[in-house]
């Protein structure tokens, strides 16, 4: 679980860099009609705590690996990947309302290890700890939602905000980036 908060994390945090907050007044489209494949790598510390060291908007996806058993694997997950992605888009994919998630039952989730405090905001208003931490219990381990997406399971689900929300946190992300080009991409911005 400490992995997947990790990616919970970084993914939110990226969401308006992978989607984009429009630079012509306008935010990203609500539904859009694309997906990204990220590769997030990790390093585990002597006490097995994850740290992200990077994600990959690319990933290599083991293109110089030469171990056949692996790079079965890694191309049976990317074809299950791509099968999902489809049928989601092709409304085939059923993913289950905040409600239906609530309501499924999953003890083991309250003992396992989080990488963040539960229900916390440990550092600061742009923190996605409470974000991560307040998944519905059933995807803490990840929830298969069987065919078509095989090993694959979903560990993250945020509801589409209203239109006034989004584009106000489209225009928030905007300016931010505005601020950064203006101060000059060799100093570091706050945020």
């Amino acid at each position: 679980p400490m992995l997947v908060d990790g990616a919970r994390a970084a993914v939110l945090a990226a969401q308006d860099m992978a989607l984009g907050p429009s630079l012509d007044e306008r935010p990203a489209p609500s539904n859009p009609k694309l997906f990204e494949l990220i590769g997030f790598d990790f390093a585990l510390d002597d006490e097995w705590r994850p740290w992200l060291l990077e994600v990959n908007r690319s990933p290599a996806m083991l293109d110089d690996c030469n171990l056949p058993n692996l790079l079965e694997w890694v191309e049976d997950a990317t074809e299950t990947m791509l099968a999902t992605t489809l049928a989601y888009h092709q409304g085939q994919l059923a993913i289950p309302s905040i409600e239906q998630l609530q309501a499924i039952q999953c003890p083991a989730a309250f003992r396992a290890e989080r990488l963040f405090p539960p229900h916390g905001n440990c550092c600061g208003n742009e923190c996605f700890s409470k974000a991560v931490t307040s998944v519905p219990p059933c995807l803490v381990n990840g929830l298969s939602l069987g065919a078509p997406c095989g090993k694959w399971l979903l560990a993250l689900y945020k509801p589409w905000e209203d239109e006034w929300t989004r584009k106000q946190r489209s225009m928030r992300i905007r300016d931010k980036w505005q601020s950064i080009v203006r101060a000059g991409w060799g100093r570091t911005a706050s945020w």
